[in-house]
């Protein structure tokens, strides 16, 4: 099913410098398919070998860079909502 290739989409990463498909989308300023990795859940939080998030990496497409935000944004949001309501 689509949840077990999602889940699988996101623990491909280079061997040698651990960076995931969001991480790569990002340096190639992939406006289209960052949008699309967020949408299914990737994880912005996870750290390259050099600890760098996705949203860490020097960007010059603003698109990018205010997706990457946004659903941080929205997360944290929602995090905080979970734990208020506990």
């Amino acid at each position: 099913s689509s949840g077990k290739l999602n889940a699988n989409l996101f623990i491909l990463f280079s061997e040698d410098t651990h960076e995931t498909p969001l991480h790569l989308c990002v340096q190639r300023y992939d406006s289209k398919f960052t949008k699309l990795l967020v949408k299914a859940n990737a994880d912005l939080y996870i750290g390259d070998n050099s600890g760098d998030r996705p949203i860490d990496i020097k960007q010059e497409n603003e698109d990018v860079t205010n997706t990457l935000k946004a659903a941080m944004f929205e997360k944290d949001r929602v995090e905080k909502a979970k734990t208020s309501s506990s």
